[in-house]
């Protein structure tokens, strides 16, 4: 692996353990959504245009890392239908870095973007809230208009379906429990879709060869552990059968041997077929009583 892959992999993965520590946090019963620019976001997606800000990670000032997270939100916002999307390289100066009041992470975000003019018509802000032990315990996400306006606030937790869905272990875990609920409160595209669009960010990291595959879901996941145990399942079953038959044929004709080498062996079937197609006796059974 080049000298640039692996900066790019080691900086993904570090992006979720590398989290501000803290211990509370209070979250708004619902998020705060102004229905006219969800609605104006839906209609014009094609030509809508949005600008992701880094993650602030204030113990270590580590800009690189935090532009490194913004990309993988905006690979994700990009699966959503969204094709005009910019990552700033800045990161926003928030009093609220700890995350304690979502309310006040989405009003100094609105004082931001309203005194510092964006080129883009929106602005979304992503923090994550836990510590290197624990991972991610909260996922917080902000949206303002361009005139500072809040057009979306929201704080996902374990007890969420986005966490229970995603489970965000790395980075693109957490940029997809992020994006979802917006997602789907602007009426957008499935960004867990294996059909989702591929743009500018998708390129992005396949220039870079990235190792985090940006075609790859963490929904996707889900069903190929449930494939992968449904198979080992079959194959004990079609395993125990066969052994069963063999170990009773075994025993009618006191081949001690073969009865020992079956009960220990598990060979998904093999051993038994052998033993049965060419091995089993076929002198009179052993009289019993």
């Amino acid at each position: 692996m080049s000298r640039t892959n692996t900066k790019i992999a080691t900086a993904l993965a570090a992006s979720m353990l590398l989290l501000a520590e803290t211990t509370a946090i209070v979250i708004a019963e619902s998020p705060t959504s102004a229905g006219p620019y969800l609605t104006d976001i839906q209609q014009h997606r094609d030509t809508v245009s949005l600008t992701v800000f880094p993650v602030d990670l204030p113990k270590l000032n580590d800009k690189q890392l935090g532009f490194t997270y913004a990309t993988g939100v905006a690979l994700v916002l990009e699966r959503s239908g969204v094709k005009h999307i910019q990552v700033a390289k800045d990161v926003v100066p928030l009093a609220s870095r700890d995350g304690r009041d979502i309310d006040a992470l989405a009003r100094e975000f609105s004082t931001y973007v309203s005194t510092n003019k964006i080129a883009t018509d929106y602005a979304y802000l992503t923090q994550f809230i836990g510590t290197r032990q624990t991972g991610p315990e909260f996922v917080l996400t902000v949206v303002v208009s361009k005139q500072g306006d809040i057009v979306w606030r929201d704080a996902e937790g374990p007890k969420d379906s986005s966490f229970k869905r995603y489970h965000p272990t790395d980075p693109l875990g957490c940029a997809f429990v992020s994006v979802e609920k917006f997602s789907k409160a602007a009426d957008l595209l499935d960004i867990a879709s294996p059909n989702a669009p591929k743009g500018q960010w998708y390129q992005y990291f396949q220039n870079r060869k990235s190792t985090w595959n940006p075609t790859d879901s963490p929904r996707a996941k889900g069903p190929l552990l449930v494939k992968f145990i449904v198979i080992i399942g079959l194959i004990a079953i079609w395993d125990a059968v066969w052994r069963l038959i063999a170990m009773w044929k075994c025993g009618r004709h006191s081949q001690l041997a073969w009865f020992i080498c079956l009960a220990i062996f598990n060979t998904a079937g093999i051993l038994p077929i052998i033993y049965i197609v060419g091995f089993q006796k076929s002198e009179p059974l052993v009289q019993t009583g």
